[in-house]
């Protein structure tokens, strides 16, 4: 799963919302990820629905609005079997979820055509027009992460510099193993792994500079 700084940071904002009647309960994530809601009203579903969305990174509702009108202007804009239908974005939704966060290979196992059409087309859309993959995955995550500890160097510009150099060594690793050969992959996968553990130590150093 992508980690993105600021979200690590202000954590404990992650609200959510159960609607029943005009009583709506308001759920938050303290700094040990508990959740707690302001009423016993549909108190479970509130508080599963916070923990998803802070352990996903996004709301899941407006993930799944989002598909439903994408879908509709993807299909739209087709021609032939796929013009006007309707795409099972549930499906959609379970095969790929957001971009650094799933690598799509859930994609080839949807069996509607059109479905798995769309899902490629929009994978790509938001992964700089790349395939589903893992690799595809990491290049988003290093991508977007760049970003974010380049906007954090005025504030602590030696961790940010520590940051960008371990998401550059753990990219050039994964690289190596997404070509590796058969007799090679374990070890390329350990090196991969150890470059993601050193990745995660260097952004818990950035993370307490920004706090």
């Amino acid at each position: 799963m992508r980690q993105i700084l600021m979200a690590v940071i202000f954590s404990s904002s992650s609200i959510a919302y159960a609607d029943s009647g005009d009583i709506i309960d308001r759920c938050s994530l303290d700094r040990n990820g508990i959740p707690h809601c302001s009423t016993p009203n549909r108190r479970d579903a509130a508080a599963s629905k916070v923990v998803l969305d802070s352990v996903m990174g996004f709301d899941t509702d407006e993930r799944i609005s989002y598909l439903e009108i994408a879908a509709e202007k993807w299909s739209q804009r087709q021609k032939g079997q796929c013009h006007g239908r309707d795409i099972d974005t549930g499906k959609i939704f379970n095969a790929y979820n957001y971009p650094g966060k799933d690598d799509g290979t859930d994609i080839n196992k949807l069996e509607d055509s059109c479905d798995k059409e769309f899902a490629i087309w929009l994978f790509q859309k938001e992964n700089q027009g790349r395939l589903p993959s893992a690799l595809a995955r990491v290049l988003t995550v290093v991508t977007e992460e760049t970003a974010a500890a380049r906007q954090a160097m005025k504030k602590c510009p030696r961790e940010a510099k520590d940051y960008i150099k371990a998401l550059q060594a753990w990219l050039v690793a994964e690289k190596a193993l997404a070509s590796a050969s058969s007799e090679h992959k374990e070890k390329a996968r350990q090196k991969a792994q150890e470059m993601y553990n050193a990745r995660e130590d260097v952004v818990k150093n950035l993370n307490s500079c920004l706090d």
